[in-house]
């Protein structure tokens, strides 16, 4: 009688212990998948349930230089451009061989409007310009055809777009 008196007390405390260590399992199985990046060094971007890892450019010389020189871009990545204030931005493709697909992104995280934008030819010396539909902070630059490829456009939200907590805008 007694060894079942202990197996039934038992049972009352191994319960509460396993659904708690699956609660704390689920948890933090969760926060790995929305807040880390794939690839250590980038910034994890969630888009209408699609997941972007992305360079950041936030002073100058990484804004300046963006994704020229590159041969590609990755399937899920690109660059994120934050300015230190909201206005029309203007992007260019001087020095771009390949074609990119330019995300527009307001302070709440809506996508203002999406270009695509064509790799000049090498002997060009006036470059088209891109601009924003109204002023803007963020920019997120991904291959052509990723936002049309998923039907994501003006008035979708970014998640991650502001970039990781305490980075400096200079």
């Amino acid at each position: 009688m007694k060894i079942m008196i202990l197996g039934i007390q038992g049972a009352q405390f191994l319960v509460p212990t396993v659904c708690l260590l699956l609660l704390l399992s689920c948890n933090a199985c969760e926060s790995r998948v929305t807040s880390r990046p794939l690839i250590p060094g980038l910034h994890r971007l969630e888009i209408d349930g699609h997941i972007l890892n992305v360079e950041l450019a936030t002073v100058d010389g990484t804004r300046q230089l963006g994704l020229m020189y590159r041969d590609s871009v990755s399937e899920d990545s690109g660059m994120l451009f934050i300015f230190p204030e909201a206005k029309i931005q203007r992007f260019w493709m001087k020095n771009c061989r390949i074609p990119l697909d330019i995300a527009f992104i307001d302070e709440d995280g809506k996508i203002v409007n999406v270009q695509t934008a064509v790799p000049p030819p090498p002997q060009a010396r006036v470059f088209p310009r891109y601009p924003s539909l109204k002023p803007v902070r963020y920019v997120l630059e991904t291959r052509a055809g990723w936002f049309e490829e998923r039907l994501l456009g003006p008035g979708t939200v970014v998640n991650g777009f502001r970039g990781p907590r305490g980075q400096q805008i200079r």
